[in-house]
């Protein structure tokens, strides 16, 4: 059925992390004129919108969801990568310190950063303290761990977290040739070699 809207925004997503943009986006589009109030099909729809570079209308519409359902976490990520791409540190920096402020190791690593060396001092402190703690229950993923070092522009790191969550088999691992956040790696051939093996186009 092409028409269910149910179906349609995984299928939207299939068909972005294939390389097949334009379509993923009419696909996304189509699940949002069917079912414009789903949280799930709005939530996917900002994803899509977000490797898709049309970042103002991922933050608009990530916000929406986070208003109606402040634990969503695919909106939430949608939110914090478009803002990042969109250098709005100040909003971004609120969220990290939402996120991460009952940790006291996490807190102190986000202030010390910020006061050193700013925004990118930030995510590169934050991922040191995350990344010594993979493994442990309730760690965060290697491919989350990517792109908090993407954020702090270290291409070593970025390359070796990809590489840890290809080994682990993150579902996310498909979404590496469209994720705006590595274009700093495209280049690499590394990294060009790690698309060939999972199966995904890097995004030209």
């Amino acid at each position: 059925d092409p028409d269910n809207a149910m179906g349609l925004p995984g299928y939207s997503h299939f068909l972005l992390v294939m390389g097949r943009l334009n379509e993923a986006l009419a696909k996304s589009e189509r699940a949002m004129e069917l079912d414009p109030y789903n949280i799930r099909t709005q939530s996917f729809h900002a994803q899509v919108l977000y490797h898709a570079r049309r970042f103002d209308e991922a933050i608009a519409l990530a916000r929406e969801v986070l208003a109606a359902q402040p634990n969503n976490g695919v909106a939430r990520s949608a939110l914090m990568d478009s803002l990042f791409m969109k250098e709005m540190h100040d909003e971004l920096l609120t969220m990290e310190r939402e996120r991460w402020g009952k940790d006291p190791d996490l807190a102190n690593a986000l202030e010390h950063g910020f006061a050193e060396a700013g925004f990118t001092e930030v995510e590169k402190r934050l991922a040191d303290v995350l990344a010594a703690r993979y493994g442990r229950p309730g760690s965060v993923t290697g491919y989350t761990l990517a792109n908090s070092y993407a954020r702090a522009g270290d291409i070593e790191r970025v390359i070796e977290w990809l590489g840890k969550a290809y080994e682990e088999h993150d579902n996310n691992i498909t979404y590496i040739g469209a994720n705006p956040h590595f274009d700093l790696v495209h280049s690499d051939p590394r990294f060009q070699d790690l698309a060939r093996r999972v199966g995904v186009r890097i995004r030209e």
